[in-house]
């Protein structure tokens, strides 16, 4: 955690957001374990509130900002003290071990899956081996960049950064700190891995539980201006009104109510910032109720099912019962292409459809 970026945003106590409504209670560095060049490596943040006091630890430079630490850390106790310097072949034994389907095979997946899609195409033998989808990410990205128009001052929130590539994109655009923040901590820690040394290290997944290792350089300018903390979307341990752009590519259809995410998105804006949004609306049950699904859970309706007229109508005043109160669609693109890689003799391609929002001051005339 950079301190730079901890007294600029000036974070506040989710737990104590959370149960007393708008109630803001900053938050303090209580112990400093680790740091080096102004990083808090390892150390402890604690709540000024005198009723609550509540402790978020930084554990390899990320702050967990949760309401519910203790069950944040029960849940993924296996990501958060995973070892990193395991040899090749001694992950591939654990990884025969777990089996297919164990969170050790899950987490590998997903990394290869994810870190081919941000940073593949800096991996040479990926480059020449011409697999143009590497990287497809930051195409997605650039796409959606085009969407906005001039932004007001203040600095820039990334949701659902994963591992990384968006912020160093918008931090490269921004003359401002620029903050990822995500709920998967594996991916956290490749992102902070990247920004402290300047390379990755990762297995693609060839087929079943057999992967090669990878580790190739990643040299990003404007890595001063970003940094990566352990957040979630919809209980921002933030203020009210300071963001300038909140970046969101691919997130709606991963929390379990895409309004309330709008919603905190739109709450942490400034007048007049920006919202870029991207989603395939790739629905799962087991992520989000189909009552909570932007379209998508009924062909019998108005819409038969599709997610982006009733996005359109979320993003205008009195377009629907549950219209956002400020935040208003500007632009926004159909169909953009954005590809993943499963293994060696599979990828998922996606048509993701991409939109810009700015937020009005509610008290302007129409």
């Amino acid at each position: 955690m950079k301190i730079q970026h901890f007294e600029s945003l000036r974070p506040v106590c989710p737990k104590c957001r959370q149960n007393t409504g708008m109630e803001m209670w900053p938050l303090r560095i209580a112990a400093r374990g680790k740091q080096r060049d102004g990083v808090l490596v390892e150390g402890r943040l604690t709540c000024t509130n005198p009723q609550c006091l509540g402790e978020f630890p930084v554990i390899d430079g990320i702050p967990i900002l949760v309401p519910d630490v203790a069950a944040y850390v029960a849940a993924h106790q296996g990501a958060i003290t995973r070892r990193t310097d395991l040899l090749h072949e001694t992950m591939s034994l654990i990884g025969d071990c777990c089996g297919p389907g164990s969170e050790y095979d899950t987490e590998r997946q997903q990394l290869s899956t994810y870190v081919w899609s941000h940073f593949g195409d800096w991996d040479t033998a990926v480059s020449a081996g011409n697999d143009s989808q590497a990287g497809s990410f930051l195409r997605l990205m650039e796409a959606a960049w085009q969407l906005s128009g001039p932004r007001p001052a203040g600095p820039v929130l990334d949701v659902g950064c994963g591992v990384g590539r968006s912020a160093w994109h918008l931090a490269e655009r921004c003359d401002t700190c620029v903050l990822g923040i995500d709920l998967n901590f594996s991916f956290l820690r490749i992102a902070q891995a990247i920004l402290e040394r300047g390379s990755v290290k990762v297995g693609w997944r060839k087929i079943g539980v057999v992967y090669e290792p990878r580790e190739f350089a990643v040299d990003l300018p404007a890595g001063d201006k970003v940094d990566f903390w352990c957040c979630d979307a919809l209980a921002l341990p933030f203020a009210s009104q300071q963001f300038s752009l909140s970046n969101c590519l691919n997130v709606l259809d991963c929390v379990y109510s895409p309004i309330e995410l709008l919603e905190e998105l739109e709450r942490v804006l400034v007048t007049d910032g920006w919202l870029l949004a991207s989603s395939p609306y790739d629905w799962s049950a087991g992520t989000t109720a189909p009552a909570s699904w932007i379209g998508g859970h009924s062909d019998r309706g108005e819409l038969h099912g599709a997610a982006e007229p009733l996005l359109r109508q979320l993003l205008s005043p009195g377009g629907h019962s549950q219209s956002l109160g400020s935040l208003r669609l500007r632009e926004e693109a159909e169909a953009i292409d954005w590809t993943i890689r499963v293994h060696d003799r599979s990828c998922v391609q996606y048509q993701v459809h991409a939109f810009a929002a700015q937020k009005e001051d509610p008290g302007a005339e129409p």
